[in-house]
C-alpha cells in the first residue's frame, strides 16, 4: 500500500511506484501463470483509484509518468480486455461520460461563436452588480470570458481523470474532444 505525501517530491515518487506496480502487472499478463483478469481488474483499479488521490494534476514532472501509466493500462486491455470489465477504466463506463464531455465541450465553443443577443437593462444591472461584488470580495478578474474558461478548466480536468484511451470508441471521442479544444484555442 502506498501511503499519501503533502510534498510534491513524495507525490512524484508514489507516482512512480503506481507506475512499477502497473507496469509489473502488465508485465505478468505475458507468462504461464498470469493471474486471472478479475485480479488483474482489480489490482489495477486500486492503483488507478491510488493514483486519482495523489491529484497528478498538481505535481511538476509527472507527465513522463502520466504517459508511462496509461501505456501499461492499454497493454493490460490488449491482454486481458475482461479484466477492465467493472473497474473505473472499464471503456463501457468512460464512454458514456466522455460522450457528455465532448457534448458540454462543443455547447461551450457553438456558445462563444454565437453572436451576442441584446441583453435588457435588469441583465445589464445584474451583470453589472456582480462584477461590482467581484471587484469588492477581492478576485480582480471581471472578464465576461472568466466563466466560460474555468469550466474548459473542469471540463480538460475531468477528461484526464477517466483515464486512458483503452478502446477504438474512446479513440473517436478523444479526436472529437481535441477538435473541439481545438474550437475553443482558434476563438
Amino acid at each position: 500500500e502506498l501511503v499519501f505525501h503533502q510534498d510534491r517530491g513524495g507525490g512524484l515518487e508514489q507516482a512512480a511506484g503506481i507506475c512499477d506496480q502497473v507496469d509489473a502487472l502488465a508485465a505478468s499478463l505475458q507468462g504461464e501463470n498470469a493471474p486471472a483478469p478479475e485480479d488483474t481488474g482489480k489490482r489495477l483499479d486500486e492503483a488507478w483509484g491510488t493514483w486519482l488521490h495523489l491529484d497528478v494534476a498538481t505535481i511538476d514532472g509527472v507527465e513522463p509518468l502520466a504517459e508511462r501509466l496509461h501505456a501499461a493500462c492499454r497493454q493490460i486491455a490488449t491482454a486481458q480486455p475482461d479484466a477492465l470489465r467493472g473497474t473505473r477504466l472499464d471503456p463501457a463506463v468512460t464512454r458514456p461520460r466522455r460522450e457528455k464531455l465532448c457534448a458540454r465541450l462543443e455547447k461551450l465553443v457553438d456558445a462563444a461563436h454565437e453572436a451576442p443577443r441584446e441583453r435588457s437593462l435588469q441583465e445589464m444591472a445584474l451583470a453589472l452588480r456582480e462584477r461590482l461584488a467581484s471587484n469588492t470580495i477581492g478576485s480582480g478578474d471581471v472578464s465576461p470570458t472568466h466563466g466560460p474558461a474555468r469550466e474548459i478548466e473542469r471540463l480538460d480536468v475531468s477528461w484526464a481523470l477517466l483515464g486512458p484511451i483503452l478502446d477504438d470508441d474512446g479513440k473517436a471521442l478523444a479526436e472529437r474532444f481535441g477538435r473541439a479544444r481545438a474550437r475553443v484555442a482558434a476563438a
